[in-house]
């Protein structure tokens, strides 16, 4: 059962969420994300959207539906008028894609923690979804890969290797940032090209 809650107007969601929040944390352009009282995230939609089939909601993910490792899936999905106002799920900490220096990044554990986030990957394949938007919504603190704003994943034909093909992006797109690629510094780069030469 997805925990959906309903509110009256987007007035009332405000009044309930305002509360939890100790601060924000990030925008984008589909709302705010705030760190709650509590230490869970907390995103406030500015540009709400309804899901295909409002009454069920079929193609979001709740933590409820499936609990993965390197997947946070929202625990509660805010509602009103057939609009999704925003969502809570949990935090995660110590993401070393947004620090530097890049000599931070153990190599070798991005490359063990991409394996278990492929296994994981194929599990979400089986059950019908294509990964979305997973450039800057992947963190790695040295240890796990873990995908937030999950959100948007929708159910449609796809494969395995089109979802590891967006997770490489991803990972090349987060580690550009670090590495100078011009100069080939990248060794994530070289791991990847092993990989596709299989």
């Amino acid at each position: 059962m997805k925990n959906i809650k309903e509110f009256n107007s987007q007035e009332d969601f405000l009044s309930y969420v305002y509360p939890l929040i100790k601060k924000q944390i990030n925008s984008g352009s589909e709302g705010d994300i705030y760190l709650t009282k509590d230490k869970e995230i907390l995103k406030v939609m500015s540009n709400f959207f309804s899901d295909k089939y409002l009454s069920q909601y079929p193609n979001i993910i709740m933590s409820s539906d499936l609990k993965l490792d390197s997947f946070i899936f929202p625990d509660e999905l805010y509602v009103s008028n057939d609009l999704i106002l925003g969502y809570r799920e949990k935090y995660f900490e110590n993401d070393l894609f947004n620090v530097f220096p890049k000599e931070q990044i153990n190599i070798e554990n991005l490359i063990k923690a991409r394996e278990k986030f492929i296994e994981d990957t194929k599990i979400i394949t089986d059950y019908g979804y294509r990964l979305f938007e997973l450039p800057r919504n992947i963190m790695f603190d040295n240890k796990r890969l873990v995908a937030i704003d999950t959100l948007d994943y929708i159910k449609e034909k796809t494969t395995l290797k089109d979802n590891i093909e967006i997770i490489d992006y991803a990972l090349l797109t987060e580690l550009s940032d670090i590495y100078n690629e011009i100069d080939n510094e990248n060794p994530f780069t070289e791991e990847i090209q092993k990989v596709y030469k299989k």
